[in-house]
């Protein structure tokens, strides 16, 4: 769960703490397919607007489909985000990705920090200033963002440059973003020291 809570932990802090005046940052979970049910449970009792956020890595990507979509299919106003290292990133291959998977709204695309708190900024000025739901907001102009709006029709928004000085991420571990019962299932925790790579194989996400 170390990715989400990177992403948790940015988007609390964006711009001085500005998004928590309009989200609830639940704590990241970390569950397997056994916990599934819990997972959907919890998604029949919710009652507010809520953002899912995925993230697919090859050896839980089909998992993450497979509840991304029950969730869809309970709670029809949903918003599922997908990223991670499994997530296309060429434009057609994005759109692809978003036309047979039509439960999923958005795709971060690379790194995900700066692109999703400036997609939960985008969700708080919608609904601040025109009343808007989250899925009708206009994610225009967003890099490293493939969406779907409400009409259907996909947009890939372009890459984004990756962040040059990684102290600007706060440690989830320090800025308690996971749930307490997440932390006695993990044997092995991870601590991200450095970014990016000067080669570009095919096979890797790092480079």
């Amino acid at each position: 769960p170390y990715a989400l809570g990177l992403l948790i932990a940015y988007a609390k802090t964006w711009q001085m703490g500005k998004l928590n005046e309009y989200f609830d940052f639940d704590p990241v979970i970390c569950w397997g397919i056994e916990e599934e049910e819990f997972v959907l449970n919890v998604v029949r009792e919710n009652r507010q607007p809520t953002i899912y956020l995925f993230s697919s890595f090859v050896w839980n990507h089909n998992i993450n489909l497979q509840t991304a979509a029950k969730i869809k299919e309970i709670d029809q106003s949903a918003y599922i985000v997908f990223g991670g290292p499994h997530i296309p990133r060429k434009e057609q291959a994005s759109k692809t990705f978003l036309t047979e998977h039509s439960h999923i709204d958005l795709l971060i695309m690379g790194e995900g920090e700066e692109s999703l708190s400036c997609v939960f900024e985008r969700f708080a000025e919608g609904m601040n200033q025109f009343e808007l739901r989250i899925g009708d907001c206009d994610l225009t102009g967003i890099a490293g963002a493939a969406w779907r709006s409400r009409s259907g029709a996909l947009h890939y928004n372009g890459s984004r440059s990756q962040i040059q000085d990684i102290n600007c991420i706060p440690s989830p571990y320090l800025a308690g973003v996971f749930a307490a019962e997440t932390i006695p299932k993990s044997s092995c925790w991870q601590m991200e020291s450095n970014r990016g790579c000067p080669f570009g194989c095919t096979f890797c996400d790092w480079g």
